[in-house]
């Protein structure tokens, strides 16, 4: 015999389903994805054998593909610098150097891309490439990369300054 339950809905998820609730089986539809939802969950309750070994492989592999990001970041890096000028350059380059004398830090911060003005006036370019990286591969380790993208320009830079 069949049970009811009562399930809350924000309100305008309820105001959309008035409108459609006699296209389809409401009821149907809850029990397809709770069956779904407690099927995924008595699973997990079981474990799986050798799960602490899954994670120490996946988390190696995991790495790999962080380096080979990287290492694509550092090699995109040394490439992009002819789109820069000169201001664009020496900010990411002093932005990295600064972080690099902070004592607490112990690797290069994608994260001064984000704060730098090259990033904030819109540098489409870079920004389609992040998400073509998301959108094509779900492995895509969007800090490794930057971290060589700035290891890159930074290489590039050295190269270059005593030149200049």
């Amino acid at each position: 015999m069949a049970k009811t339950i009562t399930i809350a809905l924000p309100e305008k998820l309820f105001d959309r389903l008035k409108d459609v609730k006699g296209m389809f089986n409401v009821s149907g539809v809850c029990q397809d994805a709770l069956e779904r939802e407690i099927g995924i969950q008595e699973i997990l309750a079981e474990g799986v054998d050798g799960r602490e070994s899954i994670i120490a492989k996946f988390k190696e592999q995991k790495k790999a593909f962080s380096e080979q990001y990287r290492g694509q970041g550092r090699k995109d890096g040394i490439n992009d610098v002819p789109k820069m000028d000169y201001a664009q350059l020496t900010d990411l380059v002093n932005m990295q150097i600064r972080y690099q004398n902070n004592p607490q830090a112990d690797d290069l911060d994608p994260n001064i891309v984000y704060d730098s003005e090259f990033f904030r006036n819109g540098q489409t370019w870079l920004t389609k490439r992040l998400k073509g990286h998301c959108n094509k591969d779900t492995r895509f380790d969007q800090d490794a990369y930057l971290t060589g993208w700035i290891e890159g320009i930074c290489d590039f830079w050295d190269n270059i300054r005593d030149s200049i």
